[in-house]
């Protein structure tokens, strides 16, 4: 896992397209993207953190469908949120329409959206880009 480079910022774009997911607000200054890649280099996917303190929001999970079910996503999960827990954060929220079942595995759990602190819910994910249908969920990295 990498740290993603402008190099690598259109590439990001079209794994999130493929995938449905939003793209509008993507290199902001308060978020850092990570890419995953195979021995060979051959990108698998993508993800991200977005805010700042204590609470931040995952972003843009995006495996590869060719890599999907090889727990290529899963570790990319877990690894942003080590990272995470490095930069002090406490608590990993996000937003998802279908894939609820694959972050509960990976230790979050649903929560009210109205819950999510405001640093969190000030983002264009949660103020705009994700349905009100969305399921917000959450990730406690430190107890």
């Amino acid at each position: 896992m990498r740290l993603v480079e402008l190099t690598d910022m259109g590439e990001l774009a079209a794994a999130l397209r493929a995938s449905g997911l939003p793209t509008e607000d993507v290199g902001r200054a308060d978020q850092i993207f990570w890419r995953v890649s195979d021995n060979a280099g051959r990108g698998l996917g993508f993800a991200g953190l977005e805010g700042g303190g204590s609470d931040r929001l995952l972003r843009s999970v995006v495996i590869d469908p060719s890599a999907r079910g090889r727990g290529h996503g899963r570790a990319l999960v877990d690894a942003i949120a080590r990272e995470a827990a490095i930069r002090g954060v406490a608590n990993l929220w996000l937003l998802t329409l279908d894939a609820a079942p694959f972050f509960a595995k990976a230790g979050f759990a649903p929560v009210a959206r109205d819950l999510a602190p405001s640093g969190i819910a000030s983002t264009a994910e949660f103020k705009s880009l994700c349905p009100a249908s969305a399921v917000c969920m959450r990730r406690r990295l430190v107890e």
